[in-house]
């Protein structure tokens, strides 16, 4: 795993714009506050996407619970990986 991206969720269109920063055998990171429309909205856009993406929550939502982690699994990638980026 080289880079962990991670972005602190504004809105769909600037995440969309960073996407193009990732690159083979990175990770991607989302936190901060998601609507339910913005979680699916994520699913839809990320599903087809070759890097490993995350979102830290408290609350396990079931259309996509796979997708997400606590803290200490966060701290666990950041660990694991040669480098972060976080984007503004």
């Amino acid at each position: 795993m080289n880079t962990l991206h991670m972005y602190h969720w504004h809105d769909e269109k600037k995440l969309l714009t960073n996407l193009g920063l990732l690159t083979q055998g990175d990770s991607l990171v989302i936190y901060g506050t998601l609507s339910d429309d913005d979680l699916l909205s994520l699913n839809h856009h990320l599903t087809g996407l070759k890097n490993t993406w995350y979102i830290v929550n408290h609350h396990k939502r079931p259309h996509i619970s796979h997708q997400f982690i606590n803290e200490s699994q966060w701290l666990e990638l950041i660990i694991k990986h040669k480098n972060t980026l976080s984007w503004k």
